[in-house]
């Protein structure tokens, strides 16, 4: 009975608990209005305001730093949708701006942005014809594609010749006439060149350089910690610099990043101001892969855009001279079917199953046929159960069997499952959505969950049809089918990101001597050792202490003052890695472990080195006087007898200091 009882409170609890988070969540997302009738927002969970639409008539307007007592931090997604506004200024406050959130607004001509400003998502200002240039703080750190698409267009209702589907068509051109302002250094420096934009640079940023000398070292943390206490005065130059978290502030925050990068413990890419400045190791080029899905990794089936089937493996395999094979049929299930609609009509499973030779790569994707032909979803087997034999007729069990045929067969490859975005249409979508995340997570199979990482809502008619399918019927975009504009611009990038990203994490890098001594004056090198495929990175090496031991670009060490100091290695990845140094006074005196040595025709032995306490050398030269009898390797010191007569081996320092051992071989 007591069982009983504390069960039925725990189900309670937890319905309760659940309860709450879902009406407080409800409570938090429900749009409002503003007391005076001018906005609409929503309330995050962090109790900010985030504007999803304007309700005046003027067509200058700025965004307001607070409504109904709220903090406005953010646009949202088409907040501003087709709206006929001239000009906008945003407030301090703002931190990003949402997809679409401007389409449309064909009048805009004037944007005015805030320091403290961070993301321009996707298609942000997209179809703004009038806007002709637009000046970005130096906080912003991420641009999504299209964000100035300011040329965009798009064609409805069009009949392809040869697959007889009704499609839309997105028509972008470059606008090269189109002009960024900002800073030099900053990401929209990048951004401007990578999309062909005309770029005009207000003037430079060094991130960290807090005293303007063009380097970053300690002396700018000292300068900072000065700042901070109201010691030292900084410009707006080198506030700019340093305000690394880009909040438009310098405070203690920026100075812990700063001193983790000084100290090479994190690369430029982890400051948030940096994350896309520095070019990522790209893992993808010339790799073999293999894909399979159902029609949203075939492609749309349309020739219009060059191609009678063109999707996301299409895109990767094409930006990066991939070999690849796609075996993906439209209307498939992930999981068998007992009643065929026709013999050649296979499953993912089946056809997986199918699978020859090697692949870098594994693609696969699934489940809204699933959904659509109301397979039976099944459950998840336990943790344990590795066995091989799961229901292949349902969702889950056909799933697991696939991660268990991949796991066997194909376990060096690099695996990765797509989730396609979920549709508000078909809250079913959920369950199946769900339990295939379980049962990745219960293999370790990796996946991406386009939702979570796009927002593609049902915002309207234009904008789904700008990106999906055309369905004739409904006059729009099906919200299913991405067209090869999407895949391009949308899914492909996202899904080669996610890739590469597995990749990195499977790359590892070390130094093979942890702790090394130096005696004053001397010079070292090792190089770092990295497991896993890891071409064309760049790096960046620094000492903990410059005045016992300075590092050079290429890695190499010169002992200048005795004492410690860690030297690091750090990628741009975000990979590190580090070794100790101890330097010591140079060798005054130098030990062997003898002096004479018997040796018979064949044998070998190791010199042994000793100094006085307190002074080291790292480099000892060998020679032998008559390599005939016995010869010695010049830098670790075996000797190695090779005939009758006597040799002296001599051993010499980097200062100068020898000791000799006579060998006698008999």
């Amino acid at each position: 009975m007591k069982k009983l009882t504390a069960y039925i409170l725990s189900v309670l609890i937890i319905f309760t608990s659940c309860f709450s988070v879902d009406a407080l969540s409800s409570q938090n997302n429900s749009e409002k209005i503003t007391n005076d009738g001018l906005w609409k927002y929503t309330v995050s969970d962090k109790n900010n305001a985030e504007i999803t639409g304007y309700l005046g008539r003027e067509k200058n307007i700025s965004i307001p730093e607070e409504i109904d007592d709220y903090t406005v931090t953010s646009i949202g997604s088409a907040a501003f949708y087709n709206s006929d506004i001239e000009k906008i200024s945003f407030s301090s406050s703002i931190d990003s701006i949402g997809w679409w959130a401007f389409y449309g607004c064909k009048k805009l001509s004037s944007v005015e942005l805030n320091d403290g400003l961070n993301i321009i998502k996707y298609g942000a200002f997209m179809n703004c014809h009038s806007l002709k240039e637009v000046s970005l703080p130096y906080t912003v750190y991420s641009i999504g594609e299209d964000a100035f698409g300011v040329s965009c267009s798009t064609s409805k209702n069009i009949k392809d010749h040869y697959s007889k589907k009704v499609v839309s068509k997105q028509i972008y051109s470059d606008n090269k006439n189109f002009t960024i302002k900002g800073y030099k250094g900053t990401y929209s420096e990048k951004y401007s060149k990578n999309h062909n934009f005309s770029f005009v640079s207000f003037s430079s940023v060094l991130f960290c350089d807090a005293d303007l000398n063009g380097t970053v070292d300690d002396n700018d943390i000292i300068l900072l910690k000065k700042f901070i206490d109201g010691k030292a005065k900084l410009n707006n130059s080198e506030k700019r610099n340093c305000d690394v978290d880009g909040d438009a502030n310098v405070t203690s925050s920026d100075i812990k990043l700063i001193e983790r990068y000084v100290m090479n413990e994190i690369p430029l890419g982890k400051l948030p101001v940096a994350e896309h400045i520095e070019e990522k190791t790209d893992f993808l080029y010339g790799k073999t892969m293999y894909c399979d899905g159902d029609s949203v990794a075939k492609g749309t089936g349309t020739n219009i855009f060059g191609s009678d089937f063109y999707s996301y493996c299409n895109y990767i395999t094409d930006t990066y001279n991939m070999t690849s094979v796609n075996k993906s049929v439209a209307g498939t299930t992930i999981a068998k079917q007992k009643n065929k609609t026709s013999p050649d009509n296979k499953s993912i499973l089946e056809r997986v199953k199918e699978m020859k030779g090697s692949y870098d790569i594994v693609l696969l994707e699934g489940g809204f046929n699933d959904l659509f032909q109301k397979i039976n979803i099944g459950e998840v087997t336990d943790i344990n159960d590795k066995s091989g034999n799961y229901n292949e007729y349902t969702t889950a069990g056909a799933l697991e069997s696939i991660c268990y045929f991949l796991n066997e067969n194909y376990a060096d490859s690099v695996k990765l499952f797509v989730l396609c975005h979920t549709r508000n249409a078909n809250p079913n979508q959920y369950k199946y959505w769900n339990i295939i995340t379980e049962v990745l997570d219960k293999w370790n199979i990796d996946y991406i969950d386009i939702s979570s990482e796009t927002d593609f809502c049902d915002i309207n008619d234009e904008i789904s049809t700008q990106y999906f399918m055309y369905n004739k019927d409904k006059k729009m975009g099906d919200g299913i089918h991405p067209l090869a504009y999407a895949a391009k611009k949308i899914y492909g990038p996202l899904i080669a990101d996610k890739l590469n990203d597995i990749y990195c994490e499977d790359v590892g890098i070390s130094f093979a001597d942890k702790n090394i001594e130096l005696g004053l004056g001397e010079g070292y090198y090792q190089s770092p050792v990295i497991n896993g495929q890891y071409d064309g990175y760049s790096s960046r090496w620094s000492s903990s202490n410059p005045d016992v031991a300075t590092v050079n670009s290429n890695g190499e060490i010169v002992a200048r003052g005795m004492g410690k100091t860690t030297i690091r290695y750090c990628t741009n990845d975000g990979k590190t890695a580090c070794y100790s140094v101890t330097v010591k006074f140079m060798a005054m005196d130098l030990v062997l472990d003898s002096t004479k040595l018997n040796l018979k025709c064949g044998e070998s032995h190791t010199v042994s080195t000793s100094f006085l306490n307190g002074t080291t050398a790292y480099h000892i030269s060998f020679t032998s006087s008559d390599s005939s009898v016995a010869n010695v390797s010049a830098d670790s010191g075996v000797i190695t007898a090779v005939s009758s007569g006597k040799a002296v081996i001599t051993c010499k320092t980097p200062s100068g200091v020898v000791a000799q051992c006579t060998v006698t071989v008999q």
